[in-house]
């Protein structure tokens, strides 16, 4: 399985975090997701732990999809695009 870990989504230019590390839009997210969706298996938390505990493995192209950080954009940009 892959794991992607993205730190933040945001449409705004965030001074603070800029130089800490590069961030993606919320348009750039939905062409990530929009990829992962035609050439991999996004699972949820759910599904990765069910197969954790099932012993079960991995679909071959299984990807999931992490955030690191608790920023508010996570939900408000990000959830959007992720419930699509």
């Amino acid at each position: 399985m892959i794991v992607l870990f993205y730190h933040l989504i945001s449409s705004r230019d965030l001074p603070h975090l800029r130089p800490l590390y590069r961030y993606k839009t919320p348009r750039a997210f939905a062409a990530d997701l929009k990829y992962l969706r035609r050439r991999c298996r996004v699972l949820s938390h759910d599904e990765v732990m069910e197969a954790i505990e099932a012993d079960r493995p991995f679909p071959p192209d299984a990807v999931l999809l992490t955030f690191d950080d608790g920023y508010r954009e996570c939900f408000t940009e990000a959830r959007p695009l992720l419930l699509e």
